[in-house]
């Protein structure tokens, strides 16, 4: 199988509501005759093993594609290809793919998280002697034993995110398809998921396609993004393409180890700020804004200077300013599609 999944002018209409103002207003007008396209003619490859991240703003379409590649929802044009079945051939699809999202509503509240798991096992087939070998390797991995007997609606929203994995993973599927699973968690439970989500693909090989509106997120996890807006694929592109095409050229260095001469030959960089923030003995914050073409040449040779003038590099970012300037460019609508450029 050379792709995990293939679509091909994938495309889903909607018929427009009406809402209570506009018949109050128009009592005979009736739906819109022209409906929503709410996923106009995605063509998309994603690779076996691959954790590739679909962002854009509310409304682009995300959901409803994965949605269409779940066969939870019909397409209206095009063609697609999960794991090598057909979308028409829902029950291999289905068996060979797990859903999980970041809204978790269908599980049972008054029931434990192992009665839960228990039930959604026997949806997919599974013996009760498969089932709770099954549950029982996915709670020590994903450490909810000592939950697992709790109610469900007892539990955390971290330990909710994690139930949805394990349920996401029951069939073990090669495909697992994560729906904003960090939406409303605290920064540390966000963390030990994205943990998770780097473990399924790096050391189980799974393939994910992981929809979030964070762009720090998908960058720290993706092989590779699309961004999404009205429908369509703006971009494919790893991570450093994304940049590179953005115009983002903004670098920010902690550095340790200057001596004054050192600090002095820095500072004497054309395009560069430097900082000495209070209460961090030693540390230096080297903020660098170089010319469009010549961004790479500049953060190698800050850096050449750094060591050269006994420091350490512990740390270079691009500031969350610079990412969200990526996204704008993506989801402008006066703004071409760059197209794939894997």
């Amino acid at each position: 199988m050379s792709a995990a999944i293939l679509t091909e002018g994938l495309t889903k209409r909607f018929s427009q509501r009406t809402t209570l103002r506009q018949a109050m207003l128009h009592p005979f007008r009736g739906r819109s005759s022209v409906p929503l396209t709410a996923v106009d003619g995605v063509s998309l490859e994603i690779k076996p093993g691959e954790l590739f991240g679909l962002l854009g703003p509310n409304g682009a379409g995300k959901t409803t594609l994965v949605k269409m590649l779940c066969t939870l929802i019909l397409p209206d044009g095009g063609r697609a290809e999960v794991n090598g079945y057909d979308l028409s051939d829902e029950a291999r699809v289905k068996a060979s793919i797990g859903f999980v999202s970041g809204e978790e509503r269908s599980f049972y509240w008054r029931l434990s998280g192992r009665q839960n798991l228990e039930f959604f096992a026997a949806l997919h087939g599974l013996s009760a002697g498969e089932a709770k070998q099954r549950i029982h390797h996915l709670a020590e991995w994903l450490e909810l034993g000592e939950f697992l007997d709790r109610r469900f609606d007892r539990y955390s929203s971290g330990m909710k995110q994690r139930l949805g994995i394990a349920r996401g993973l029951l069939n073990d599927p090669q495909i697992l398809f994560l729906d904003e699973p960090t939406r409303s968690l605290d920064p540390t439970s966000a963390g030990h998921l994205r943990d998770i989500v780097k473990q399924l693909v790096r050391e189980r090989g799974h393939t994910v396609v992981l929809v979030t509106h964070q762009l720090r997120e998908a960058e720290d996890l993706c092989d590779r993004i699309a961004i999404m807006h009205k429908g369509r694929l703006r971009v494919v592109a790893d991570p450093p393409f994304l940049r590179r095409q953005a115009g983002v050229r903004h670098y920010r260095l902690r550095v340790r180890g200057l001596n004054a001469e050192g600090a002095a030959l820095v500072k004497a960089m054309p395009g560069l700020g430097v900082r000495e923030p209070a209460g961090e003995s030693g540390l230096f914050v080297l903020e660098l804004e170089p010319a469009e073409h010549k961004a790479g040449e500049a953060l190698a040779d800050l850096i050449a200077r750094v060591v050269g003038a006994g420091g350490r590099v512990e740390d270079v970012e691009t500031p969350e300013a610079a990412l969200e300037a990526v996204f704008r460019k993506f989801t402008d609508d006066a703004g071409p599609g760059v197209g794939d450029a894997s």
